[in-house]
C-alpha cells in the first residue's frame, strides 16, 4: 500500500495490528512495528503526518480508557518521537514511563528504554529492575545481552564481583557471536587480573583478539591489558612490545595511545634503556593531540628523568 501511494491506509493497517496485539507484552514484533510506523510517518507531508500522529494519540487515549497498560506504555514511548513535541509534553511521557510499577507490564523495548533512561538519570535501582526483568522474562531475545551487561556493570560498581562474573560469563556463552561478548570478555579478564589470575585473564584477552570482527576500540584496550599482565609478571620486554603495538597500529585511539607511550617508557626504564625512553617520550610529546592529554604532564616529568640519566 505504501509503495502504491496509499500511505494513510498503510499506517492505519499498522495501527490495526497494534490494537490487536499491542496489549501482549510478549508480542515482540509490536515494538518493531511501531518503530517502523514512526519512520514511515516521518516521510509524510506535514498535513498527513499531523493526522497520523493524531491517530496515534487517539489510540493512546483509548488504551488508557480501557486500562491496557502494556499498550499505553508502548504508545507513550512512541509519542516521545513525535515531530515538534514540546518539552513539557515530552517530559510528561518520559516521567510516566520511568516508574517501577511499569516493570512487570512493559514490553522488552519499553523495558530497555526504562533501563537506559534510568541509567542516564543515575537511578540505579530502576535501571537494574528493568534489566533483570528483561533477563528473567525475555532471556533469549536480542535485548538480553545488553541487560546482562547493565546488571554486570552495576554489580561491579558496588563491588559485587560474583554477580558480575555470572552475568559476563552468560553473555560469552549464550551470545558468543554478539559484539557485546567482546566487552564481556574484557571485563572478565580484568576481574581475573584483580584476583591475580593472569593466565585466565590472558585467555579472555586472546579470545577477543582472535575475532577480526571485534576490531575497534576493544582491541587496543585488550592489548593494553595484556601489556599490564606482562608487567605484573616482570616481563618488561614483552610488555614493551604490547604497548608499542598500540601506538603503532591504533594511533587513532588517543586514549589508549597516550597511555601506551607512558607504559612503554616505564618498561624501558625498568630495562635501563634510557635512550629509548627519551625517544619514546619525545615522539609522544611531538604529537599535538597527545601533548594535550592528561598523560602529557607525566611524560614530561619522565622525559626529564630519562635525560638526566643520560648526562
Amino acid at each position: 500500500m505504501w509503495d502504491a501511494g496509499r500511505q494513510d491506509e498503510a499506517l492505519d493497517c499498522f495501527l490495526q495490528n497494534i490494537v490487536k496485539y499491542g496489549a501482549d507484552r510478549t508480542a515482540l514484533g509490536m515494538d518493531l512495528l511501531l518503530d517502523e510506523w514512526i519512520g514511515m510517518a516521518k516521510q509524510l507531508p506535514p498535513e498527513q503526518a499531523e493526522k497520523a500522529w493524531q491517530n496515534l494519540q487517539a489510540l493512546l487515549t483509548e488504551a488508557r480508557q480501557e486500562k491496557q497498560a502494556t499498550l499505553v506504555l508502548r504508545l507513550q514511548r512512541c509519542m516521545l518521537y513525535k515531530p515538534g513535541i514540546n518539552l513539557v509534553e515530552k517530559e510528561a511521557h518520559r516521567a510516566a514511563l520511568l516508574n517501577e510499577r511499569n516493570i512487570p507490564l512493559a514490553s522488552p523495548m519499553v523495558l530497555e528504554f526504562i533501563m537506559d533512561e534510568a541509567a542516564k538519570q543515575g537511578n540505579d535501582s530502576l535501571t537494574v529492575q528493568a534489566a533483570e526483568r528483561i533477563i528473567n522474562d525475555f532471556p533469549e531475545t536480542d535485548y538480553a545481552p545488553e541487560a546482562r551487561m547493565t546488571v554486570a556493570q552495576k554489580a561491579l560498581e558496588k563491588g559485587n564481583h560474583e554477580t558480575a562474573r555470572e552475568q559476563l560469563e552468560t553473555i560469552t556463552e549464550q551470545f558468543a557471536a554478539n559484539r557485546i561478548a567482546a566487552d564481556a570478555l574484557l571485563l572478565l579478564g580484568q576481574l581475573h587480573m584483580g584476583k591475580g589470575e593472569f593466565s585466565k585473564a590472558d585467555e579472555c584477552f586472546e579470545d577477543i583478539l582472535g575475532v577480526r570482527e571485534w576490531r575497534g576500540p576493544t582491541w587496543p584496550a585488550t592489548i593494553y591489558r595484556r601489556g599490564e599482565i606482562a608487567m605484573k609478571k616482570g616481563d618488561f620486554r614483552t610488555a614493551s612490545a604490547f604497548f608499542e603495538r598500540i601506538y603503532l597500529l591504533y594511533s587513532n585511539y588517543t586514549q589508549w595511545t597516550a597511555k601506551a607511550y607512558i607504559q612503554r617508557a616505564k618498561c624501558l626504564t625498568k630495562l635501563r634503556e634510557y635512550e629509548k625512553v627519551r625517544e619514546v617520550l619525545e615522539e609522544m610529546l611531538a604529537q599535538e593531540e597527545l601533548a594535550q592529554t592528561a598523560e602529557a604532564a607525566e611524560a614530561k616529568e619522565a622525559l626529564e628523568r630519562a635525560s638526566g640519566r643520560l648526562q
